[in-house]
């Protein structure tokens, strides 16, 4: 398997869990939510990014993009894999709002945050979705991307300790510290 075939198999892997632990933490408010927050200017970095684009591909060769509409219908994201990173990023104020406490706000922020760690600094400085020339995701440096993934994978187990058990050790902290910082009240 080539680097980039691993590479792309490790993310969409890590995608999908991340995105099921988001959807369960916010389905009962975008469900219930008649504002669509996702507009095809978001989507069309899937179709602009050599990365984002083979991802899609390969994981996710049934979406539908619509001009109009991008990957959005009426029963929400036709794209399972290859989302841009804005995607998990964005939390509305309903969704922030509404945390009960410091270490659920927490928590959720750092969900979102998993899959932009991941492709931090995949080309020297550049995110992986910010490399435009596919020739060049080849040049990928593995063993950070290998570095990054594995950070946030720590993080999003940490994360589910924290949800479900609403305490975290030292080590879980300093995981999660790589991702975010964490407010006063967990140190």
């Amino acid at each position: 398997m080539s680097k980039v075939n691993l590479i792309l198999k490790q993310y969409a892997c890590f995608e999908s869990k991340v995105q099921k632990e988001i959807t369960t933490r916010c389905s009962q408010y975008c469900s219930s939510c008649s504002h669509i927050c996702c507009t095809p200017e978001f989507c069309q970095e899937t179709l602009e990014s050599p990365f984002l684009s083979l991802v899609r591909k390969r994981f996710s060769p049934y979406a539908r993009y619509m001009k109009n509409r991008g990957w959005w219908s009426e029963n929400g994201c036709t794209l399972s894999f290859g989302r841009p990173p804005v995607c998990y990023e964005f939390m509305c104020n309903d969704i922030i709002d509404d945390q009960p406490t410091d270490s659920d706000l927490y928590t959720i922020k750092i969900l979102s945050k998993l899959i932009s760690h991941v492709g931090k600094n995949a080309l020297g400085r550049l995110h992986i979705v910010e490399i435009m020339k596919e020739r060049h995701l080849h040049n990928i440096q593995h063993t950070r991307f290998e570095k990054k993934l594995s950070e946030a994978k720590a993080a999003f187990i940490a994360v589910k300790l924290l949800y479900t058990h609403n305490c975290i050790d030292n080590n879980s902290l300093k995981t999660l510290s790589k991702i975010l910082r964490p407010p006063w009240s967990l140190i």
